[in-house]
């Protein structure tokens, strides 16, 4: 192949997948996914296990679910994060932060899904209070506290609704993790 089109290449025998989207690429072309057993790695022409100090959390881990799980990497903190559903959950609930030398997880989110934009992290699904919607997980060091979103989640059904969607936003800092810092705040949009 001269490298135009893709190309489909067997990483590891032994190292499998169980989500294909918590495959992730870090700038420096590592490839970064969730096993049966943890987070594989595979760079330098190796496949490397990052979880054998970890592997009491896997247990953890609802395995008639993984397929659910999903990742980003998120440029701004040079972090690969996958939600991973744990302990009975049918959707991914905790995330583990891979910094390129250790791991952290949280689990205030309850996520269908995430993406990267710019230097925002967006999550849908659940905050740690069960309220459904979309959210803007962590802000960039340059942006402004205001968000706008575009998403057809939005639109509404009926074309002559004449009523406000109601849209919540959670406001946390992150540096310190206080009550107030996880009270949502209510805004009308």
């Amino acid at each position: 192949d001269d490298g135009s089109d893709f190309v489909m290449q067997t990483l590891s025998a032994t190292a499998g997948c169980v989500a294909p989207q918590s495959i992730n690429m870090l700038p420096d072309g590592t490839a970064i996914w969730l096993g049966r057993d943890g987070f594989y790695a595979y760079t330098g022409g190796a496949v490397q296990f990052l979880w054998a100090d970890h592997q009491a959390l896997a247990l953890e881990h609802v395995s008639a679910r993984l397929e659910k799980a999903h990742a980003i990497y998120e440029p701004r903190t040079r972090e690969y994060r996958c939600w991973v559903p744990v302990r009975g959950s049918t959707l991914p609930n905790r995330c583990y932060t891979f910094t390129g030398a250790s791991w952290r997880w949280r689990e205030d989110t309850v996520a269908r899904g995430a993406c990267v934009a710019g230097e925002d992290v967006y999550v849908a699904g659940k905050d740690y209070e069960g309220t459904e919607g979309y959210w803007v997980l962590e802000k960039g060091e340059t942006a402004s506290l205001q968000t706008r979103i575009r998403t057809a989640w939005l639109t509404p059904s009926d074309p002559f609704r004449r009523s406000y969607f109601r849209l919540y936003v959670r406001l946390r800092e992150t540096a310190k993790d206080t009550a107030a810092d996880r009270t949502p705040t209510r805004v009308l949009t």
